[in-house]
């Protein structure tokens, strides 16, 4: 067995790949697989893949499969995996020298299922700015403030590939879903200060572009999240923190994004579901006990179809509306 797995879902990426796959041959720890998923790839990705697979036998592993987004590319990557710990990396992201080492050590120092590192955003114009991971005291705290991003972490093995959590397929905001199911599951959890990760800002990253049909995946991916804290039993013992995040989510993030949707019968569309949907959902989310202080909280509060749209930009403004 090897100490770690790195699953990489790949879809168009000739432009980063390269700098991806290097920056995983330059680690100081060597112990590790590399799982790769060309997820329908019509560029020359798989040309890129195939060299490192044949300048690397055993080390990369790889298997093209047609493009099912990148949650579905990740299922099967995980499935593939037989590390000790596993670890997600984006292909056009590439990672410092010594994450692998830093983040497996720390995990078996104190035993953990998962570990955090700080990252670096880096974007397109070669501007580079710090972000510090958020510290979590406990499961219940990691509902409350978010880091839903599967990158900057490692995770026990044997937890993802012996347990009913999964990305959702084929949507996008994978990765909210993911990291809320985890959470039940999570039992030490560590965080370490150093920035490891590097994540690539352009103009195809699937997070950004603002594309109006997006938006409304989020319904889909909060519902799915319900349904398996429902179904694992554990929908009542986070009650109120899931209750919290859901409502969170749906009103802040997801709020801010629907708000930029230039089409205005679709926006009005999106904000009227939404409201729908944390209302039906939660009908007394008002008196949760974490909506308690502070300008979100009011917000939250008292957010209506006729003042929605000017306190997201407010939000948006101050930078407090993020999740």
């Amino acid at each position: 067995m090897k100490k770690i797995s790195i699953v990489i879902p790949v879809y168009n990426s000739e432009k980063y790949l390269n700098k991806c796959l290097d920056s995983i041959l330059r680690q100081t720890m060597q112990d590790y697989e590399v799982i790769i998923v060309n997820d329908g790839s019509d560029d020359n990705s798989q040309s890129i893949i195939c060299e490192y697979a044949s300048r690397y036998p055993g080390l990369f592993t790889f298997t093209n499969v047609e493009n099912g987004g990148q949650g579905r590319a990740r299922n099967l990557g995980i499935h593939m995996t037989s590390g000790e710990y596993i670890v997600f990396i984006d292909s056009d992201d590439y990672i410092a020298p010594e994450m692998l080492e830093v983040l497996y050590h720390r995990a078996k120092e104190k035993n953990a299922d998962m570990v955090v590192c700080n990252y670096i955003i880096v974007h397109e114009n070669g501007d580079k700015e710090e972000v510090i991971s958020k510290k979590f005291m406990s499961q219940k705290d990691m509902f409350i403030d978010p880091d839903v991003s599967p990158c900057n972490k490692i995770y026990r093995g044997e937890m993802l590939r012996n347990s009913d959590i999964h990305f959702p397929e084929k949507v996008f905001y994978e990765d909210t879903a993911f990291y809320l199911k985890l959470l039940p599951d999570l039992g030490t959890i560590i965080s370490v200060d150093d920035f490891l990760y590097y994540y690539v800002i352009h103009g195809n990253s699937s997070t950004h572009g603002e594309q109006d049909c997006r938006v409304k995946h989020i319904f889909y991916v909060m519902d799915d999240v319900l349904k398996y804290y429902v179904n694992t039993n554990n929908f009542y013992k986070f009650y109120y923190e899931l209750e919290y995040a859901y409502v969170k989510i749906l009103l802040c993030s997801s709020m801010g994004r629907i708000c930029r949707v230039k089409d205005k019968h679709f926006r009005k569309k999106m904000q009227k579901e939404t409201l729908y949907k944390v209302n039906s959902r939660f009908p007394d989310y008002r008196k949760n006990p974490y909506l308690k202080h502070g300008l979100k909280a009011f917000y939250m509060k008292h957010a209506a179809l006729w003042n929605i749209s000017g306190c997201t930009f407010l939000m948006r403004n101050l930078k407090i509306h993020q999740i």
